[in-house]
C-alpha cells in the first residue's frame, strides 16, 4: 500500500518502477516468508493467503507491450520458484498455482514461446509441489503450446544442424549429401524467418561441413565469400583456420590476409586476425625447423607492432614497452562478442561459475544473502542483477 500511495517522480515513468518492485520480489518476499515460518508458524496459512491475493494487485495486471499488447508473469513464477524451495511451504502453495494455470490458460495475450514457457516453468512448480496431476496436465499443455507460430520455427531450423551433427557421425558416408541438403535452406530462409534466431544459420551449416569434408568447406567459403555477408564469410575463415592440424603455413598465413574490419565492435578485428596468425605460429613449432618457427614468430611481432592498435597488443608486448596492462583485458575479450556478463567469479579464495553460484544460493535465503556480499566483496565487477532472478 506505500508503494501504491507513493507519488510520482519527475520523468519517471511507471512501468519502469514496476520493473524494479517485481525484480526484488523473489528477494524481499522470501526473506519475509522465512521469518514468519521461523517466528510465526501459526499464521504461515494466513501469510500464504496474503501472498494469493497479491495477483489481484497493480502490481500483478499491470502489463505493458512495444507495438502489441502482451502479458507477462515471469516475475511471478519466478517467485512461486522461490518460495517453493522451502520445505514448509510447497504444500500450502496448491491454491496459488491453481490460480496461475487458470490465469494462463484464459489470458489471449500470452504468446507463441511465451505461452509456452510459462506452462513449462508453471509444472515444474506444481510438481515440486507434489501436484503431480496438475503437473503432467500442464505440462501437456505447456508443449502443446510450443507449437503455436513463432520462434518455434526459427529455433528448430537451428537445432536441426545439432540433429545433422548427430546423424552424420552415426552414417558418414551420407554426411555430405545430408549437408548439401540442409544448405539449401540457406537462400530460402530470410524469406520465411525474421532472422532472429536464424541470423547465424549460415555459419552453422558451415561448422557442419568442416567437420566432414575439409575440401567442401573450403568451397562452400567461396560460396559465401560471394553470396553473404562478409562478417559471415570471415566468421567461418576463422574456424577454417582454427581448425587446421597441418597444412603448407604460408599459404594458411596468405589466407588470414583476406580478413577486413567489419565488425562495429572495439577490436573484434584485431583477434580474429591474431588469434589465427597464433594459431598457424603453433603449427609451424610443432613440424618445421626450428628456424622456421623464429621466422613466423619475428614476422608475426612485426606484423602487431606496425599494423595494430596498441590497446590490442598482446600483454607481453604491452609490457615489453611500457605500456599499460589491464590484468582483466584477457577475461574482457574472452566474454561473448555481444556484451554478455563475465561467466566466472572468485569466492573465497576459489573461482566459481554462473551456475554453480546459482545452486548454492538456493539453499536459504540467509545463505543467498551471505554469497552475494562475498561475491560483491571479492570481486572487482559484479553485478547480481541477471543473478537474482536466475537464484
Amino acid at each position: 500500500s506505500v508503494l501504491v500511495e507513493a507519488q510520482q517522480g519527475e520523468g519517471e515513468r511507471i512501468i519502469e518502477s514496476i520493473e524494479l518492485i517485481r525484480q526484488v520480489l523473489p528477494l524481499s518476499i522470501g526473506l519475509l516468508t522465512e521469518q514468519v515460518i521461523k517466528c510465526f508458524p501459526e499464521v504461515i496459512a494466513g501469510w500464504v493467503e496474503c501472498l494469493h491475493s497479491l495477483r489481484d494487485s497493480m502490481l500483478w495486471t499491470t502489463h505493458f507491450g512495444i507495438m502489441e499488447s502482451i502479458q507477462n508473469y515471469d516475475f511471478e513464477l519466478t517467485l512461486w520458484e522461490t518460495l517453493a524451495q522451502n520445505p514448509a511451504l510447497r504444500l500450502r502453495l496448491s491454491p496459488i498455482l491453481k490460480d496461475c494455470a487458470e490465469t494462463y490458460e484464459r489470458s489471449t495475450n500470452l504468446k507463441g514461446e511465451s505461452r509456452s514457457r510459462h506452462f513449462m516453468r508453471l509444472a515444474a512448480i506444481m510438481a515440486k509441489c507434489g501436484m503431480r496431476d496438475g503437473a503432467d496436465e500442464w505440462l501437456r499443455y505447456g508443449i502443446r503450446s510450443s507449437l503455436i507460430y513463432g520462434y518455434h520455427k526459427d529455433v528448430t531450423l537451428l537445432y536441426l544442424i545439432d540433429i545433422l551433427n548427430l546423424v552424420n557421425q552415426r552414417q558418414p558416408k551420407l554426411a555430405l549429401e545430408r549437408c548439401g541438403q540442409v544448405l539449401s535452406m540457406v537462400d530460402w530462409m530470410p524469406h520465411l524467418t525474421d532472422g532472429r534466431e536464424t541470423k547465424r544459420f549460415p555459419e552453422r551449416a558451415f561448422s557442419a561441413v568442416l567437420s566432414v569434408n575439409r575440401q567442401a568447406a573450403f568451397d562452400l567459403l567461396k560460396h559465401f565469400s560471394r553470396s553473404k555477408a562478409r562478417w559471415k564469410m570471415q566468421d567461418c575463415l576463422e574456424e577454417y583456420l582454427l581448425a587446421a592440424a597441418d597444412g603448407d603455413p604460408e599459404y594458411l598465413w596468405c589466407l588470414t590476409e583476406l580478413f577486413a574490419n567489419h565488425f562495429s565492435d572495439d577490436g573484434r578485428h584485431c583477434k580474429q586476425i591474431m588469434g589465427t596468425r597464433n594459431h598457424i605460429i603453433e603449427l609451424v613449432r610443432e613440424s618445421y625447423s626450428e628456424e622456421r618457427y623464429r621466422e613466423f614468430e619475428s614476422r608475426f611481432r612485426r606484423f602487431v607492432l606496425t599494423e595494430i592498435t596498441p590497446r590490442h597488443w598482446p600483454e607481453h608486448l604491452k609490457r615489453e614497452f611500457d605500456l599499460p596492462t589491464d590484468p582483466d583485458s584477457e577475461n574482457v575479450r574472452n566474454t561473448d562478442s555481444m556484451g554478455m556478463p563475465k561467466s566466472e567469479f572468485m569466492l573465497d579464495g576459489n573461482p566459481i561459475n554462473r551456475e554453480a553460484i546459482t545452486e548454492k544460493c538456493r539453499g536459504s535465503f540467509s545463505e543467498f544473502l551471505t554469497i552475494l556480499d562475498k561475491l560483491k566483496n571479492q570481486n572487482e565487477h559484479f553485478y547480481d542483477r541477471d543473478l537474482v532472478s536466475s537464484s
